[in-house]
């Protein structure tokens, strides 16, 4: 990260914020993660703080990378405690030397896109609940909501709202 993204951050937080973020990052010291470039790095730090201090899509490039899986921004949203834990074992794993042989084993991979369709299908949930239709597309292309299933829910919607 550059001094001069920081700074320009900042200046778009209103006062209050910008207190929060000042108080964050004086907590660390010299640690100042928030400028590296090392995106696993930042992101260990990052996803502990209320206070997002990196660029969403670098965070986000940490959080994968992090937890050696497919991420979704509404995760990191919706469902951060989840990811705080998730988080919290891969780095004890990296802190044992464990990480880089766990997550090249066929069982770790198989887990982590288990992981990952579970948090989407729990998202999809949530939304369905919210009255929002969902489309899921399989690999191969191929649409798992029918037309008229998406049709009856955008006619419940507008009777809702009217």
């Amino acid at each position: 990260m550059t001094r001069q993204y920081i700074e320009d951050f900042l200046e778009t937080l209103p006062v209050e914020k910008r207190q929060t973020a000042l108080s964050t990052m004086s907590k660390y010291g010299n640690n100042r993660w928030w400028m590296s470039d090392d995106a696993v790095y930042a992101a260990r730090y990052q996803l502990f703080e209320d206070i997002l201090l990196l660029p969403p899509d670098f965070y986000l490039q940490g959080v994968v990378k992090l937890l050696g899986r497919q991420v979704f921004d509404f995760e990191v949203r919706w469902n951060l405690e989840s990811i705080r834990h998730e988080a919290k074992e891969a780095i004890e794993l990296r802190e044992k030397g464990l990480w880089d042989n766990l997550i090249k084993t066929q069982e770790w991979q198989e887990r982590a896109k288990r992981r990952a369709n579970e948090k989407a299908l729990d998202y999809s949930k949530h939304l369905e609940e919210e009255g929002i239709p969902i489309i899921f597309i399989s690999e191969s292309g191929k649409v798992k909501v029918s037309q008229d299933e998406i049709n009856k829910k955008v006619k419940n919607i507008e009777k809702k709202d009217s």
